[in-house]
């Protein structure tokens, strides 16, 4: 889990919370969200680590509310190569 605050030279303050937690070495889950953002205040997403060849394949999902944007969703897959 972490915390960022900051306070700017704007005088603006910024505050992000984010955690992960990972289950039994296989699943990732992940969440966070910007308290001072205007669109994409809050993302969340999971991931599976599989051991495949010697080496560890990687599939990753992340989704962020973009409020007036719409919802963003991003895919990626890591292969060990």
């Amino acid at each position: 889990m972490s915390i960022d605050m900051g306070h700017l030279a704007d005088n603006q303050e910024a505050i992000r919370l984010a955690a992960e937690a990972i289950l039994e070495d296989h699943f990732v889950v992940r969440t966070g969200y910007d308290f001072s953002a205007d669109a994409f205040k809050f993302n969340g997403g999971f991931g599976a680590l599989m051991a495949v060849n010697g080496g560890i394949l990687r599939v990753d999902y992340s989704y962020s509310d973009g409020g007036d944007f719409g919802q963003v969703h991003r895919w990626t897959a890591t292969v060990p190569w």
